[in-house]
């Protein structure tokens, strides 16, 4: 569709006579080739017309002016040096006649200057001079009056500009010259130049702008365009290449092709809303396929201004490039949110004011939280004050320090569960570099510090065991010959006791030696059960009636202050053991409540109570699912720190004085408990007390024996009894002899194979130590039983690392002692044999 363009109507010369003298004028407002016009302009300033108004009349009529200024009485120059611009006489040479005071000052000459002669060419810069004669001539010549901008000089060189309006100046009929107006338009200029320097800023702004940019009138004819719209034009075929100022954009709009969907047309009905003031503004969206790749616009239409005539501004912004970035970017969002949910452990990121933006789905089920209901919070909206000021803090530290920040902290879950973490936090920037806030993950470690624990505990009791390892090495290595010194003792003992009448008092001599004789023993044999080197014999027993016996010896010895209270609330209290082991743990125990007590005094309790463990069960992983007594002693003494905690098992560990204490109670106390199939803990803190808590396994026989009154019996059998020392060999002797028994004693063993081997019915039992030098005793058991697999044995040790009950039963060995062996012990162990051996036999 095309469009007329609108023309202008061409202007006709004319002409005016001033006299039969004056030549043909210049079209009206024309300017002549001096510059200045021939005509009074059809407009003047303001202020040239407040000034020239009073001398309109002096032009024409000046002798009437001065005439009626004097009647008035008015004195003419005086009148002249009043107006508020500079008023000048010219004679024909340019010479200035007269110059009011407001010029003088303007000029910056005096009235001397005047007086010496002026002439308007030093006023004027060289390159107007030409112009201003020429002008001068024009005037006189014709006898008109004209306008023009010159550039003046002042006296001292300055320059400005200045609006002149000239006119003849006549006395009579006669010419005399000029009379002219100056006008100094310097602000005028300035602010002209302004005007025009902000519309060139305008013009440069609009042109600048990337959008294509067209100004339309209320009838849709564009007004003008930016230097894009030219662009935006040339690569769209739906708009003609002619498509600028002086079109109807409408139309073109009305019969655009091209566009997807027809997209021309609602745009152009959004453009009239705008006209009729339906809406104030409008934008549409609308793709372009007319090239090879696709792009895509946004138009715009704005509507100026509120007073005048009515402009539109429409705009059409490529935004391919921008929709484009905006999909990869919501590509990258979901790619980085996809990712974040991938990972196992809570992720966050906050802006910088401390703002949660994002969560991971972990961080949701870790706090049990949506992360819609925390978009926008902060750690002040969802923790209490003092955690969340200490949150703040390290986030600052972070956003200032930059870098990144670990550390551990606590914190509760869904469940309610305090969970210990790591923090481990950095900050992000934006594409200038600012720091735009921060993301943080947070790694759960309460099951790695759990293990840690347990992994340490580990290592705290193997190192433990490697240390009752060292003791035991050691205590086994002086056993054997203690137990054969103690063996001789309590055997020669009870000889003499045996022939020592009641009433003598050498008897109760040698019973205070049996009796230290038998406490040797019992030393040893707790050494070795520290050391788990062997076992007492052991046999269910109820601990109640131990604890009670062991409470009375406590009264005796416990101070006034210190109250001694017993809860057995056991109801089953039997365990496999033996009673000096249940004794000897809690005089151990009792006796270092009592020392923790003994400032102060307080409260000792001891209690016996039923427990449990089941697989998974908090109490000691080691122990063997099942039923288990517990034993508590609990005081109410200083305590201990966690450093004393960590070593009171040790051996020879102490915080006693010197005199006051070994540092082997506790010790072997372990050591017991361990040997029991049983586990010690202790809690404990400075100033309210310790609590030691021992879990034993009850036994599965609930019936106990007293042996303590069985009757001795002896028999008339046959003895082979073997052992490599030679007192203990005849003490064996002498022993068995008296209970009846035929023996032979040999300290070889290898003397003692060859004479059974020569007649192996000889004997109907051996008796053997187990540490000999040529042979040891498990070995010539095994020897034996070749030659006479029927042959009943007994071995007997004081430590060896080489045999055990197991190991000996499994040879074939039917008994198996410790020394030092008692008479009691070693009758009944050989009696007990020989009866099974005859039953076996019958």
């Amino acid at each position: 569709m095309k469009d007329t363009s609108r023309t202008k109507p061409k202007r006709t010369r004319k002409t005016t006579v001033n006299g039969p003298e004056r030549p043909e004028t210049k079209p009206e407002g024309a300017e002549d080739e001096q510059g200045l016009s021939s005509q009074q302009p059809l407009t003047e300033p303001p202020a040239l017309n407040r000034v020239i108004s009073p001398l309109r009349d002096l032009e024409t009529a000046p002798n009437q002016a001065e005439k009626v200024l004097q009647e008035d009485g008015i004195n003419y120059k005086e009148f002249i040096d009043q107006l508020p611009g500079t008023v000048v006489e010219i004679d024909s040479e340019g010479n200035l006649a007269y110059v009011n005071l407001h010029g003088l000052h303007m000029f910056g000459y005096t009235p001397k200057d005047l007086e010496n002669g002026l002439n308007i060419f030093q006023a004027i810069v060289p390159g107007d001079c030409g112009r201003m004669k020429a002008a001068i001539e024009i005037i006189l010549r014709g006898g008109r009056r004209g306008g023009g901008e010159f550039t003046m000089v002042r006296k001292e060189g300055s320059r400005f500009p200045a609006f002149i309006h000239a006119s003849v100046a006549m006395r009579g009929n006669r010419v005399t010259g000029l009379r002219a107006v100056v006008i100094d338009i310097s602000d005028r200029k300035k602010a002209e130049e302004s005007i025009l320097e902000s519309e060139r800023a305008g013009r440069a702004t609009i042109d600048a702008l990337t959008a294509a940019l067209c100004v339309i009138d209320k009838e849709g004819t564009i007004l003008s365009v930016n230097r894009a719209w030219r662009k935006f034009a040339d690569e769209n075929p739906p708009i003609p290449p002619e498509y600028a100022v002086g079109m109807n954009y409408l139309n073109v709009c009305d019969h655009a092709t091209g566009y997807d969907s027809g997209e021309a047309a609602p745009f152009a009905a959004g453009i009239r809303s705008v006209m009729e003031g339906v809406v104030d503004d409008f934008s549409m969206e609308y793709p372009c396929h007319t090239s090879q790749k696709e792009r895509w616009f946004i138009g715009r239409v704005t509507r100026f201004p509120e007073n005048g005539p009515l402009r539109l501004v429409i705009t059409h912004e490529n935004i391919t490039d921008r929709l484009y970035a905006e999909k990869a970017r919501r590509e990258s969002e979901t790619f980085l949110i996809t990712l974040l949910d991938a990972i196992p452990i809570p992720v966050f990121y906050k802006d910088r004011e401390g703002r949660y933006r994002g969560f991971n789905r972990a961080y949701e089920a870790f706090f049990g939280e949506k992360r819609e209901r925390l978009i926008d919070k902060t750690v002040f909206d969802i923790n209490p004050p003092e955690l969340a000021e200490i949150y703040r803090l390290r986030d600052d530290e972070l956003f200032e320090g930059g870098g990144e920040q670990h550390y551990e902290s606590q914190l509760r879950n869904a469940q309610g569960v305090l969970r210990d973490v790591i923090f481990n936090k950095a900050i992000f920037t934006d594409s200038q570099g600012n720091v735009s806030g921060l993301v943080g993950a947070i790694l759960d470690i309460t099951d790695r510090k759990r293990a840690e624990e347990e992994k340490e505990a580990l290592e705290s009791r193997l190192l433990q065991a490697q240390k009752m390892e060292a003791i035991g090495t050691l205590a086994g290595g002086i056993a054997h010959d203690f137990n054969n010194i103690l063996a001789a003792i309590i055997g020669f003992t009870e000889m003499a006791l045996d022939d020592t009448p009641p009433d003598s008092p050498t008897r109760r001599h040698l019973e205070l030696v049996l009796k230290s004789g038998v406490r040797g023993r019992d030393l040893v044999r707790q050494i070795l059960a520290f050391s788990r080197k062997t076992k007492y014999e052991r046999s269910p027993l109820s601990v109640s009636s131990i604890v009670e016996e062991t409470a009375k010896l406590l009264k005796a010895s416990l101070p006034s202050t210190i109250q001694l209270i017993m809860r057995p609330e056991a109801r089953s209290d039997v365990v496999l053991a033996n009673a000096t082991e249940i004794q000897q743990i809690l005089m151990n125990l009792s006796t270092n409540a009592a020392h923790a007590m003994r400032e102060k005094g307080g409260e000792l309790s001891i209690t016996l109570a039923d427990t449990d463990v089941i697989p998974g069960s908090p109490l000691e992983s080691n122990l063997v699912p099942g039923p288990y007594l517990q034993l508590t002693v609990r005081d109410t003494g200083v305590g201990m720190d966690a450093k004393v905690m960590k070593r009171i098992f040790e051996p020879f560990f102490t915080t006693k004085e010197v005199g006051q204490g070994t540092g082997m109670g506790l010790a072997m106390t372990y050591g017991i408990v361990k040997s029991l199939g049983g586990d010690i803990s202790v809690t404990s803190s400075l100033r309210t007390g310790t609590i030691f808590v021992i879990l034993l396994p009850k036994a599965k026989l609930e019936s106990i024996s007293d042996q303590s009154a069985e009757e001795i019996s002896g028999g008339r059998e046959r003895i082979l009894f073997i052992d490599d020392e030679e007192v203990l060999a005849k003490l064996g002797k002498a022993t068995l002899e008296k209970l009846g028994y035929k023996v032979t004693a040999m300290t070889d063993g290898v003397k003692a194979l060859k004479i059974f081997s020569k007649d192996p019915s000889r004997f109907d039992l051996v008796f053997t130590d187990q540490t000999m030098p040529e042979i040891p005793g498990i070995n010539l058991a095994v020897k034996l039983l070749r030659i006479r697999p029927d042959l009943p044995i007994i071995l007997c040790t004081g430590h060896s690392d080489a045999v055990s009950p197991e190991i000996a039963k499994e040879a074939g060995i039917r008994e198996y002692l410790m020394k030092p062996v008692i008479k009691r012990e070693m009758a009944r162990a050989v009696r007990r044999v020989l009866d099974k051996s005859r039953k076996g036999k019958a």
